[in-house]
């Protein structure tokens, strides 16, 4: 079953809204206890009226902008996907990816080296919308790279240990796009989050143009 969780991050105590998978209520409140939240509401989805955009603050980020779940079963509502296009999620990668290149600057490196190691960090931006995946890049000279959500084929997660002690994780997407056919969302805070509404925006999209993928060895 899925359910949708209402309740305060333990550490900045901002209201946050998302949506995860559980057996049973009990087992849901679980969950969101074990990512620092404390619960306010727990409701299926299917009875939390779907109808409707919900905005959702991943308040763990100070990079991460405002989420949103727009997916919706109503078929009426399909057609407006293809015709408007809604900001989902952005975030940077967190300057934890960093961590042994700052080490050894002290050591080794010169500090000029270390800082444009942050910058390109800084200036990295990951832009999830109603109907695309989107990488901004680059210091100077900047550069977009997209998918359209209805071409992704999968998505993996993956924490290392360092990773796990801070808080963040990496999403790789794969996708039928010929130009862009791997993106990894690394070292980001709200991991689950942004890959379950890659997800959702993925079925979305598909119901919507009509499409499915067919993989053809």
């Amino acid at each position: 079953m899925r359910f949708r969780i209402v309740g305060d991050d333990e550490r900045t105590g901002e209201t946050m809204e998302f949506i995860l998978e559980a057996r049973h209520e009990d087992e849901a409140r679980e969950k969101a206890r074990d990512r620092g939240l404390m619960v306010k509401r727990v409701e299926p989805v299917e009875s939390a009226g779907a109808s409707g955009p919900r905005r959702t603050v991943d308040s763990r980020s100070d990079d991460a902008g405002p989420l949103t779940d727009i997916s919706d079963d109503d078929p009426s509502n399909l057609d407006d996907a293809l015709d408007r296009e809604d900001d989902v999620w952005s975030g940077r990668p967190s300057q934890w990816e960093n961590l042994a290149p700052f080490l050894l600057c002290a050591l080794v490196l010169p500090v000029p080296w270390a800082f444009w190691r942050w910058l390109t960090t800084r200036c990295t931006r990951f832009e999830i919308t109603s109907q695309r995946l989107r990488l901004r890049s680059g210091v100077f000279t900047r550069t977009l790279e997209e998918i359209e959500v209805y071409r992704v084929k999968d998505t993996t997660e993956k924490q290392s240990l360092l990773q796990r002690l801070v808080g963040v994780g990496t999403v790789t997407v794969y996708s039928s796009d010929r130009t862009l056919p791997e993106l990894s969302l690394h070292n980001i805070r709200g991991h689950d989050e942004a890959r379950d509404l890659i997800r959702a925006q993925t079925e979305r999209m598909r119901r919507a143009r009509k499409v499915r993928e067919l993989d053809i060895d």
